[in-house]
Order: C-alpha cells, then sequence, then structure tokens
C-alpha cells in the first residue's frame, strides 16, 4: 500500500524503479518516467509481489547499482530506499562487506559522467530495493528511491546517492541498516516495529527527498593572511570527506541539504599568538559554502563567514560554547570507538 502511495506523488519528470530480493535479486520494475502508463505498469507489480526464500542484500545493492548505471541522463536527486525483515544469509553477509559494497556503489567513490543538459528543476528518479521476504501481495510495505549516471571513461564526480534503509519487526539487523545507510551521503535508517510507523517513517524520508533544496554542497574553510602571520593554523578537519589543500585550506564535501538541515563542522585551530595581548578579535577562520541551488536551477555560493578570536592579557576563560562542546563530544568519541 505504500508503494503505491509513493507512487501517485510522482510526476511524469520523475523515475521509479524496483528491485525484488529472495536467494537472488531481479528487476521488477525498470527505471522508468512515471507517466500514466507507466504507473499502472509499476502498481500492476507491486500487487503481484509474493514473498520467498532467503535474503542476498548484496545482490540487491549490486542489481540496483547496475540498473542505475543505464540512465544516460540523470535527475538531480538521487535516492534508494533499502526495505528488508531479516538478515542477509545469502552472498556477502558480513557487516563488514556489506556496508564497503554499499560504499561502493553508492558513496563518495561512485563516479558518473555529468550531463550536458541541464537538469529539470525538482525532478526526481526513484527506485525500490524491496526484499520479498517484506512483501505479500496484500502487506503494507514501501519502496521509493535512487539513481545515478553511467560510468564513463574520465568521469566527473557528482552528487552521492544516499540511501534509507527500513528495518521491519524485531529480525533484522539493525547495527547493519544503520551502517549501510551511514556509508552513503545523507542516508538514514528507520525501525518500522509495526504497520502504523510504515507511514510516519516513510513520508519523513520521502519528505526530504522532495524538499531538497541544495546539492553538492561544499565548505571551504581557510586561515586568514594576517592571522597566518600570527601563527593561526588549521590543525584538522574532523570531518571523512575533508581535503586539505596546498595551501593550508580545506575543502569538505557535504552532499545535499534538505530545507531547513543543519550540520556542524567541527576544526582544530592553533590560536594567534599575537606580540602583546588584544583585546581585538582577530579573523582565525574564514569558511564559505557552495552548492547547487535546485529552486533556482544555478550554482550558487554563501556569504563568507569568519570565525573571530580574543587574545586578552590574563589567565580568565571565556564561556564555553555548549552546542560547539556537545559537537566536539560526539566527533571525539565516534573517533574513539572506530579506532
Amino acid at each position: 500500500k505504500t508503494l503505491i502511495m509513493l507512487l501517485q506523488q510522482l510526476r511524469p519528470q520523475d523515475r521509479f524503479g524496483l528491485i525484488t530480493y529472495s536467494n537472488a535479486a531481479q528487476i521488477t520494475v525498470p527505471i522508468l518516467h512515471m507517466t500514466d502508463e507507466h504507473k499502472n505498469r509499476a502498481s500492476k507489480a507491486i500487487k503481484n509481489l509474493t514473498a520467498g526464500g532467503g535474503t542476498n542484500m548484496s545482490a540487491a545493492v549490486g542489481t540496483a547499482a547496475q540498473e542505475i548505471r543505464t540512465i544516460e541522463q540523470p535527475n538531480p536527486v538521487q535516492t534508494v530506499f533499502f526495505l528488508t525483515d531479516g538478515h542477509a544469509n545469502t552472498g556477502i553477509s558480513q557487516v563488514e562487506g556489506l556496508v564497503n559494497l554499499t560504499r561502493n556503489c553508492f558513496g563518495l567513490s561512485v563516479v558518473v559522467t555529468q550531463p550536458t543538459d541541464q537538469f529539470d528543476q525538482g525532478v526526481m528518479q526513484s527506485m525500490s530495493v524491496q526484499n520479498r521476504n517484506v512483501v505479500e501481495s496484500d502487506s503494507n510495505n514501501a519502496g521509493s528511491s535512487a539513481t545515478g549516471a553511467n560510468v564513463t571513461p574520465a568521469p566527473k564526480p557528482l552528487s552521492t546517492i544516499s540511501m534509507h534503509c527500513f528495518g521491519y519487526g524485531g529480525d533484522h539487523n539493525a547495527t547493519l541498516l544503520r551502517q549501510m545507510a551511514s556509508a552513503t551521503e545523507g542516508g538514514s535508517y528507520y525501525f518500522i516495529e509495526e504497520d502504523k510507523d510504515v507511514g510516519k517513517a516513510f513520508g519523513d524520508a520521502l519528505g526530504g527527498v522532495l524538499s531538497i533544496v541544495a546539492q553538492n554542497a561544499t565548505v571551504t574553510v581557510e586561515v586568514p593572511t594576517k592571522a597566518k602571520e600570527l601563527g593561526v593554523e588549521i590543525v584538522e578537519v574532523l570531518h571523512d570527506q575533508a581535503i586539505k589543500r596546498e595551501n593550508g585550506s580545506y575543502t569538505v564535501t557535504l552532499g545535499d541539504f534538505f530545507a531547513e538541515e543543519k550540520r556542524d563542522l567541527v576544526l582544530t585551530v592553533k590560536l594567534a599568538t599575537p606580540a602583546r595581548p588584544t583585546e581585538d578579535a582577530t579573523p582565525h577562520v574564514v569558511g564559505c559554502v557552495s552548492y547547487t541551488d535546485t529552486l533556482q536551477s544555478r550554482l550558487a555560493q554563501g556569504e563568507r563567514v569568519a570565525v573571530s578570536i580574543a587574545r586578552p592579557e590574563g589567565g580568565a576563560l571565556s564561556s564555553e560554547n555548549e552546542h560547539v562542546a556537545a559537537q566536539s563530544f560526539r566527533v571525539q568519541a565516534t573517533k574513539e570507538m572506530e579506532a
């Protein structure tokens, strides 16, 4: 029922595809523009789904990635909805292997060719990856989106494909699904305990997909020239997509942003050592974000924002920023857990 509801939200410009999997994976609905004819075709296929044995998640992910790469001119919003009610017991079944496969198929390591034609504003491509153990012809289920472009020689990076994972009932591997989702930019995990939870979870995920306002967001942080003369330097940017440039600046790929979404970027900075104490605040770091504005269909760049710090005389400490402290502790705790 939720899959049918999803189809009703899609427009002719949008694409939808459905991968079902049990012991193996198959393309139940190839990626198609959602015209009325194709919606009817997809709806009939969904109503005819039956349960099968086995849970071959790696086959589903791989098949979806191959299907995605058949698209010559992808739409800008790219999302996979991955549904399961069980544990991977066929194909790649280890957590590390499935997470690496997901990252290689849909994460930042994926490179695709940038099409020459401009994207239609707000167009979404969608693909559902659905465990057939979850689906019966009369059950409540859902699926949805994903897309990409075909790999060719001398590719250029394009925005990643986010994957939202939905675990049904108490028998699925929540740790695995959470890590698979985290392996993609903007991915998320939802626990579906009862049928009543489906609508809220899919509404949350689909609502975000349909309201992406900024794509391929990249933040650049650097130390101003005057601050460099005072010994300021960026020691570390605590983000796994941070790249250090030759001039000491950093660029960080943040992916796509939903409407009203906020992200935190934590850095470690060596403070200025002025010749004498001063009450004047010195700009230590300047940051700027650039992105594709999906509403205006153009490249955009935000205003440059400076982070200034004063080095006054005496040993008094400034009051701690609780939000910055919390994010710093969160990042440090994550690093220690992964060590």
